[in-house]
């Protein structure tokens, strides 16, 4: 793939997403999730399916699926191309394109579940601005000669999962639930949780932009 270092490339003027060739892998990756997921939920493959993904709740289990890859996956994915070059501006575009590739299966999902219209737009809007976050941790890492990791993945577990298990045991912890990306999502993002890692996203990919590419 050709690399877009250089100042005169046109497509870091223009600011456009990835080149298609690095693009590829990435956007493939996130529909392959987005479909396998719903094919799942539409088969009897799981045990569960009959007790926790009904049609009331296919859009939210739908999401909490886009969640898991951007939490997880999208990190991965995303550093060799941030290597190559790719700056904090093609991230924004392609988060954007990425949410536009799945928008017919999470239309067909708002349509089984029916959820107001209010929900969907948080939902949407919850998952770009995680995305956002995550981008602007690996761009930070990369600044620093840190490789997605176990800082990254500890970091991940505990706030998905460390809140979540506190509350279950008993401890008062319920204030703190919107570090915990899946339980938000479970519960229907708030605004509150939009802007909190929309901007932490946002200022952590500002500050990678005014790093020179290279």
């Amino acid at each position: 793939m050709q690399s877009i270092h250089s100042p005169s490339d046109p497509r870091l003027i223009l600011m456009l997403p990835l080149p298609a060739s690095g693009a590829l892998p990435l956007r493939l990756a996130w529909l392959g999730a987005a479909a396998g997921g719903v094919c799942l939920m539409l088969s009897e493959a799981l045990p569960l399916n009959g007790v926790f993904l009904k049609p009331s709740t296919a859009f939210t289990a739908f999401m909490e699926i886009q969640v898991f890859f951007v939490l997880l996956l999208w990190p991965l994915l995303l550093e060799p191309l941030v290597r190559e070059g790719l700056r904090p501006a093609g991230v924004l575009l392609e988060i954007g394109l990425l949410l536009v590739f799945a928008g017919p299966l999470t239309l067909v999902c708002a349509d089984l579940s029916d959820p107001p219209l209010a929900a969907v737009v948080a939902a949407i809007a919850f998952v770009a601005a995680l995305a956002a976050f995550v981008a602007g941790l690996v761009f930070l890492g990369q600044g620093r000669g840190w490789r997605v990791g176990p800082w990254y993945f500890g970091g991940a577990f505990l706030a998905s999962t460390g809140v979540p298990l506190l509350a279950f045991w008993g401890a008062p912890v319920s204030s703190f639930r919107t570090l915990s990306p899946f339980w938000v999502m479970a519960e229907g993002p708030p605004l509150f949780a939009i802007l909190l890692f929309g901007v932490a996203g946002a200022v952590a990919l500002a500050l990678a932009q005014r790093r020179p590419a290279g």
